[in-house]
């Protein structure tokens, strides 16, 4: 197998080794370190975070730009606005910039792309200097929101027309990249390898829910803490436990307050890698309430420590959990999502069943056969580019190549 020099872009990464505000820059990382355990040289590249930064063992480059300190999520960013435009220019501006810079200073073979915007922007551009090839990783954003745009959504499908490869990390995403851009787009599950569990996270009740993920509109939380409301009502003896950040916190502990569900919903911050072995191990189930999703890092995290789910039919997530029978489908709805956790509690003689095949669900998520996959991927498609341009290269017969002087 060739070993590569490989840079790998993305605008989300940890800020430190475990830091649990990053899920999805966890699962980035991890698969940094795959790439490096099967040989190939990793360089990380991505935007300046505010607050101290360390790459832990993992060379990480933190290139400079206007948001710097913000603290703001580049997913968050309106680039119609004044501000968000000057901001977003800045961004793409000096990402490509330190992506040339690296380029030629390391001889990088291949670039890998988290995510299409603004990570293939970087590399398109790159690519079109220097002629290095990339690959984009879809997350889900870059289809679902700025393919929507003319001028950005022109953007994304040129980035993607002018990849080696593309992939997304849900089977519903690939399609719909499919039909956007008119390009193949494979299946790649993005997950990463939790700790073994160590400690028993000390339970309130009978029924304890857990919730792990970004207090954003788009994960649903407050579609929970209303479900939690409908049960409480009811009589059910349940809590639920949230761990997370994001713009909604005020929102959701205002809500707790309202609903008088203080002894009930537990809101909490982030929690990392360990944090989330110990919860999930011990949890009666994962609510995923999501209102938009593909398949997410939480969704295989709860695969590898054998806990049920309640999740949104909404991505790939129903269709996997009814294939292999891992828990309840409901619709990103509070009553719905009230009425399928209740009747997850009353299938209690399933919850083993749930169990058992979330562990063998847990398989087709490995990190170490999903690096694997994908540089297969990269060495596959550049022995095929290889072998054209060696086809278009060599002369017909009775031709003359290029470049050699024939003698009298």
């Amino acid at each position: 197998m060739m070993r590569m020099r490989i840079a790998l872009i993305t605008s989300n990464y940890p800020r430190y080794p475990g830091d649990g505000a990053s899920t999805a820059g966890l699962f980035v990382a991890q698969f940094c370190a795959e790439l490096k355990r099967l040989g190939h040289r990793v360089y990380v590249l991505t935007q300046k975070l505010p607050g101290k930064l360390d790459a832990g063992d993992m060379n990480v480059r933190w290139f400079n730009w206007s948001g710097a300190e913000d603290d703001e999520k580049i997913s968050s960013i309106n680039p119609f606005s004044i501000g968000g435009f000057f901001k977003t220019r800045n961004l793409l501006k000096n990402g490509t910039n330190a992506l040339r810079r690296l380029v030629k200073k390391k001889g990088i073979d291949h670039c890998i792309c988290m995510w299409a915007i603004p990570s293939g922007y970087f590399a398109n551009k790159v690519k079109a200097e220097l002629g290095v090839n990339y690959s984009v990783w879809v997350l889900g954003s870059d289809i679902w929101t700025f393919s929507r745009y003319p001028i950005i959504g022109g953007i994304v499908r040129n980035i993607i027309d002018n990849s080696q490869f593309v992939v997304s990390d849900g089977l519903k995403l690939a399609r719909q990249v499919e039909e956007i851009t008119g390009r193949r787009c494979g299946f790649m599950p993005s997950s990463r390898k939790l700790p073994q569990p160590q400690k028993r996270p000390e339970m309130k009740g009978q029924i304890n829910l857990l919730f792990i993920g970004r207090y954003e509109p788009v994960k649903g939380p407050d579609l929970l803490i209303r479900a939690a409301r409908r049960l409480v009502k009811k009589g059910r003896d349940i809590h639920v436990f949230m761990f997370g950040g994001g713009s909604m916190r005020a929102e959701l502990k205002e809500m707790i307050e309202r609903y008088k569900l203080k002894e009930r919903v537990h809101l909490q911050g982030y929690i990392d890698a360990q944090g989330c072995s110990d919860w999930l191990s011990a949890a009666s189930c994962l609510v995923i309430p999501s209102r938009m999703e593909s398949i997410p890092v939480i969704f295989s995290d709860a695969m590898q420590m054998g806990c049920p789910v309640v999740a949104s039919n909404v991505g790939d997530m129903g269709t996997l959990i009814k294939k292999y029978k891992v828990g309840i489908v409901t619709k990103p709805k509070s009553k719905a999502i009230a009425k399928s956790i209740e009747e997850f509690i009353d299938k209690r003689e399933a919850w083993d069943g749930f169990r058992s095949e979330a562990l063998r669900l847990a398989e087709k998520f490995d990190a170490n056969r999903v690096a694997e996959r994908y540089v297969g991927l990269i060495n596959s498609k550049s022995r095929k580019r290889k072998a054209n341009n060696e086809a278009e290269e060599k002369p017909e017969k009775g031709e003359e190549s290029e470049g050699i002087e024939k003698e009298d």
